[in-house]
């Protein structure tokens, strides 16, 4: 649509090359939050933009440390309607009952916009949205998603953009990173990340995915990892949070609660606030990971949602394991599981160790390396006019291939040439800085050549 305007959000978007641009644009689009300006200035951070355009889409308490009663965190959204510009127009989202409380005092001369949650299907694990008999796929979904669209729409007409151009433009979104971002996915698993940490956030997480895949096993896992999450006077915020989900997994790390300066949780506390009948509660990221680990993975989405790390568990990665490491049998029995006797037994598998994973991909990526060192002897034989470069060029180019055979072939005993091909590639740089120093000194070097591929 080509409208040039300026930005400042709190998470990365594709397509914006970073969170924060500002220039001469006529439009500047800020996310705003509640939260204090700073520890001087204990005024929410959204009423200094004096917006001409507003757009609110839910309240759900947050900020205990801050706002120790609901009744306080919903007047900081009265501050923000009072702190908005003459004749600015409030876009609100109609089904939050909190909302409606705060809009029942208007004022006037704010122009107020409702809206809801719009008509969409679900196709193919696909939300999507008809207008005038068209149909748009989304490549983001779940309910809360589509209502921040339709809010965005409300927006975008305010500034003179058409129903239909935003629908075209929309269905190219990819989301914010970190919001329901897909880590991995094939024929059997999925795996979803998210920064969900609030109750309210929590659910609309769990309902939108387990939504889009109504026939696969949820297992969603969260982490309490914010001040008021770890309070339990605000676990009862969390009941029925995870309803949807097959599988819940609850995680504290015990770190975070000592730099918080809390009290530990304990799994009393986490099962009856959280109410769920298939609640598993771990404060050991080892332990969470053996759990996810044990699980057999056909027809599963995997729902990893935290504002930290789980202690530190890089979550790509740990995906490589839960995708080759399941322990999990191509006809479908289950891995890790009990015998007659009720002793534990493993399935094995002929799936490579995350280990293994490791080695080869880095054995791969050396090698790509070697080969981009053959193209520079190439350059040279064929650009340089003179035959002394021309003879050392041909002669790197022998002996660099010659190494990239004897890597490649390594490779075949399955990924047993870990240190084969380091070894090759020193090989290869001691004899190009030889080439180069023979070079600059006007004489050749004769050296063995392996192969001779350029004559």
């Amino acid at each position: 649509m080509n409208y040039d305007f300026d930005f400042m959000v709190g998470s990365s978007v594709a397509g914006f090359p970073n969170n924060v641009k500002l220039s001469n644009a006529p439009i500047i689009i800020l996310e705003g939050d509640e939260y204090l300006t700073s520890a001087l200035q204990k005024e929410p951070k959204f009423i200094h933009y004096k917006g001409n355009i507003a757009l609110l889409s839910g309240i759900a308490w947050d900020h205990i440390n801050v706002f120790p009663t609901f009744e306080i965190y919903l007047d900081q959204f009265q501050k923000l309607v009072n702190s908005l510009d003459t004749n600015a127009h409030f876009i609100y989202f109609n089904e939050d009952e909190h909302i409606a409380k705060l809009v029942s005092n208007k004022r006037e001369d704010l122009t107020y916009i409702p809206y809801e949650t719009p008509a969409y299907s679900v196709i193919n694990e696909q939300s999507v949205i008809e207008y005038q008999g068209e149909k748009f796929a989304l490549q983001v979904f779940g309910k809360h998603n589509l209502q921040n669209i339709e809010g965005a729409r409300k927006v975008c007409n305010a500034i003179g953009v058409s129903d239909y151009d935003f629908y075209n433009s929309i269905k190219s979104f990819s989301g914010a990173g970190r919001r329901l971002e897909l880590v991995r996915k094939d024929d059997k698993t999925i795996v979803y990340r998210d920064f969900a940490h609030s109750p309210s956030k929590l659910q609309a997480t769990v309902r939108s995915v387990k939504e889009t895949y109504p026939a696969k096993h949820l297992i969603a896992c969260m982490e309490l990892h914010t001040f008021s999450s770890l309070k339990k006077d605000f676990l009862p915020e969390f009941k029925h949070s995870m309803a949807m989900a097959d599988t819940a997994i609850v995680f504290v790390n015990e770190e975070t609660v000592k730099q918080k300066g809390s009290e530990m949780l304990t799994n009393e506390d986490i099962q009856a606030n959280f109410d769920h009948p298939n609640l598993h509660y771990f404060t050991d990221r080892k332990a969470l990971e053996d759990f996810l680990l044990k699980q057999n993975r056909v027809d599963k989405v995997f729902l990893m949602m935290s504002s930290g790390n789980f202690g530190g568990m890089d979550l790509l990665q740990f995906s490589f394991r839960i995708f080759d490491e399941s322990r999990e049998i191509e006809s479908g029995e289950p891995g890790p599981t009990n015998n007659s006797n009720g002793e534990a037994q493993t399935f094995t598998t002929d799936y490579l160790s995350f280990d293994e994973m490791e080695k080869r991909d880095l054995n791969l990526l050396h090698i790509g390396g070697m080969l981009t060192t053959i193209v520079v002897p190439i350059y040279y034989f064929l650009s340089s006019p003179s035959s002394l470069i021309k003879n050392e060029a041909r002669k790197t180019f022998n002996f660099q291939l010659s190494l990239v055979l004897i890597a490649m072939i390594s490779l075949i005993p399955c990924c047993t040439a870990f240190f084969i091909i380091p070894i090759c590639i020193s090989l290869s740089v001691i004899y190009s800085l030889i080439s180069i120093m023979q070079v600059s000194n006007n004489k050749t070097c004769d050296y063995p050549i392996m192969v001779e591929w350029m004559k």
